[in-house]
């Protein structure tokens, strides 16, 4: 077995930190500024508290395999009118997490890893600002770049992680026209690599070294 010191995150850490609520109020105690949410299934809690313009997140993760099929689905980030002529409400709503639509300048990917960052903004075209993910194989609609992220808001991520215990996070951000930065979730296990073959970004050798000293350590306090 490998002992808990030993890993960047441990599987039991990762699975408590991807839990989204739980997401929400470490980023609220560390001063993130997070969207208004409802996590429901009746539609007069939805209508009640969020604005006309609303999103629906899914409550953990986006795929999902189906009995009959085994086959995998996904649902992006979807928005919708809060409307009731212009919702199903003769039905329940999926019991997901929903959430007022944020109007964006730009999205951050932020890779943390240990005490190092790699930031990266996220320019999108119109009919790619509900989630990139679903567009960000085409240059022409997703565009990434290495940029700078604040120092403040930097600063939050690595009291974000060392709360959970984690030592690696790939946040995700939105900032608004005025440059707002609204905090929007941090997968502790998130994918990297098409940002090394994009930007050039060094991130697995980080994770290699963060390993390594982690051996270091681990090997010092043995001795």
């Amino acid at each position: 077995m490998v002992p808990e010191n030993a890993w960047l995150n441990t599987p039991e850490r990762i699975r408590r930190a991807e839990i989204k609520i739980g997401q929400l109020l470490v980023a609220r105690e560390v001063g993130f500024t997070i969207p208004q949410t409802v996590i429901s299934n009746r539609w007069d809690a939805i209508r009640a508290s969020l604005p006309d313009d609303i999103i629906l997140k899914m409550s953990a993760g986006i795929l999902y395999g189906t009995v009959a099929t085994d086959a995998i689905q996904v649902l992006y980030t979807t928005r919708l009118a809060n409307d009731p002529a212009k919702l199903p409400m003769e039905y329940n709503p999926f019991p997901g997490y929903w959430q007022p639509y944020l109007e964006k300048s730009r999205e951050w990917r932020i890779t943390v890893i240990g005490d190092t960052t790699f930031d990266v903004a996220i320019y999108t075209a119109e009919d790619a600002k509900d989630d990139w993910r679903s567009q960000q194989g085409d240059a022409s609609k997703v565009t990434f770049k290495r940029d700078s992220f604040p120092d403040e808001q930097r600063d939050k991520c690595f009291e974000f992680l060392g709360r959970q215990g984690l030592k690696f996070g790939a946040f995700d951000f939105i900032e608004d026209h005025d440059g707002k930065i609204t905090f929007l979730e941090c997968n502790p296990n998130g994918q990297y690599g098409w940002l090394e073959s994009l930007l050039g970004l060094p991130i697995s050798r980080a994770v290699g070294s963060e390993l390594a000293r982690i051996a270091e350590a681990n090997a010092a306090i043995a001795k």
